[in-house]
């Protein structure tokens, strides 16, 4: 088995677990790897000082991106290991990526409201899902009114994937979702074709636009941030926090937590030490 057919095996292989844009994405990653040896190099020949070239030509990308490419290929090495291509996973011995801890994006009320007013209905819509319900763009995108129970004010998320969970529906999503006209199929629609779905990058091209009218700079995720952190603000359990968001791990929801210096004063300045 050579590199390049095996990549583009594993890729259908993964067709029934990931999202076509989850694929060419994973695609990008192993072609970073193809595009050093060759298409033509035989899987078994992948060894530990051929993946050591590779990474080392990888150094001029972000940490973030970094993480996620060796996650790529440990995967698909993994899978060459399961199928007796080669022996050994030669990414093993490649060192872990640390990504640092950012500070949450979140926007402010005075924001949210300056973002509201510049957008149109079906931005708003988009807008409203993303800062009251927590959806990512993609999550947005795939959205179906079939999704939507009024009747237990739930909105049912396809998540990453495959993932399904459940999120309440707030008052002002479902206030705009009553003023919609047709209320089957995709809830935000395109404006060419009325029976197709926006895009996850249409959906993000839309808010980024309506920030930037607003002032507000900052990626659309930042609405995401803002139903986060302003959840953990209210004294939601960051274990509920967590499955609303559809994270994995509570460490992805922890970064959510806002690095407020104010809720700190008080702790530092009243210590009982006679100094």
């Amino acid at each position: 088995m050579m590199l390049g057919p095996c990549c583009r095996r594993w890729l259908r292989h993964r067709r029934t677990d990931l999202r076509p844009d989850s694929i060419r994405t994973y695609r990008v990653h192993c072609q970073s790897l193809i595009r050093v040896h060759g298409p033509d190099l035989p899987v078994d020949m992948w060894d530990r000082d051929l993946c050591d070239l590779w990474w080392q030509q990888q150094s001029h990308l972000a940490a973030r991106t970094l993480r996620h490419r060796l996650s790529v290929v440990h995967q698909w090495a993994t899978w060459c290991v399961q199928h007796d291509w080669m022996t050994v996973d030669p990414t093993v011995t490649l060192p872990r990526v640390r990504t640092p801890r950012t500070v949450p994006r979140a926007l402010t009320a005075g924001q949210v409201e300056r973002l509201w007013r510049r957008c149109d209905q079906r931005t708003r819509l988009a807008v409203s899902l993303m800062v009251h319900e927590g959806l990512r763009r993609g999550e947005a995108a795939r959205l179906d009114w079939s999704d939507i129970d009024r009747a237990r004010a739930t909105v049912t998320v396809d998540g990453k994937g495959g993932d399904r969970r459940m999120v309440p529906l707030s008052a002002a999503t479902a206030a705009l979702l009553d003023g919609e006209r047709r209320q089957w199929g995709p809830v935000l629609r395109s404006r060419i074709d009325p029976s197709a779905p926006l895009t996850a990058g249409h959906v993000g091209d839309l808010v980024a636009a309506a920030m930037h009218a607003a002032g507000i700079s900052g990626s659309p995720h930042a609405l995401r941030h803002t139903a986060a952190s302003d959840a953990l603000d209210s004294g939601c359990p960051i274990r509920t926090v967590q499955q609303f968001l559809g994270h994995m791990t509570v460490a992805t929801t922890e970064v959510y937590l806002r690095r407020d210096c104010g809720d700190l004063r008080a702790a530092v300045d009243h210590r009982p030490y006679r100094l």
